[in-house]
């Protein structure tokens, strides 16, 4: 008789227990090199302010899907590092700022590891696209002292404002676990 209501008093806290805390079962995925991930920039990037090997920071603007699943959650942290930084110069030369993204931090601890990379450059004064070039090239000639304030000043410092949304296409294919990732 102890057996039985011991039996069914076990049975009834395993059934209890997997309700409440239901096994999560380990599925590898992979994430395809090409995959557009959208990152919200926590803080404003820019190539006057900021250093080579800054950490900053971003969060996963919404869900990474894969085959109709969530893999990464919006608002996953994703960890970059200011790789290179070139501020705004004389003769026109803008700023250019290289992020190098090292990995996502999932909410339980687990990091994956990334391999992608954020470019930005703002634009020159005398670059050949811009505009202005043409007109500045002639001012710079025919008016030699006016000429003398466009070569000497400088380029447009590269700002990534915060809470702006950058998107990056992941470049290999990711593979990770997803089952202690709490999706």
């Amino acid at each position: 008789m102890f057996f039985k209501k011991a039996l069914v008093i076990l049975s009834l806290v395993s059934l209890v227990n997997l309700y409440v805390c239901p096994m999560t079962i380990a599925k590898q995925v992979t994430l395809e090199a090409g995959t557009p991930i959208n990152l919200i920039v926590n803080n404003t990037i820019s190539s006057e302010l900021n250093y080579v090997g800054e950490r900053v920071d971003f969060n996963i603007a919404n869900d990474v899907q894969v085959d109709g699943n969530t893999v990464i959650k919006e608002g996953t942290k994703v960890i970059g590092t200011i790789s290179s930084i070139d501020p705004r110069s004389s003769c026109g030369k803008s700023g250019h700022i290289n992020i190098i993204l090292n990995s996502i931090k999932f909410d339980n601890g687990k990091i994956i590891t990334l391999y992608n990379m954020i470019e930005r450059k703002g634009s020159d004064r005398f670059d050949p696209d811009n505009g202005n070039f043409i007109s500045n090239v002639i001012v710079s000639i025919f008016f030699w002292p006016v000429g003398l304030y466009f070569v000497c000043s400088k380029g447009k410092e590269t700002i990534i404002p915060a809470n702006s949304i950058v998107t990056v296409i992941n470049n290999r294919n990711l593979s990770f676990d997803t089952g202690d990732l709490h999706l």
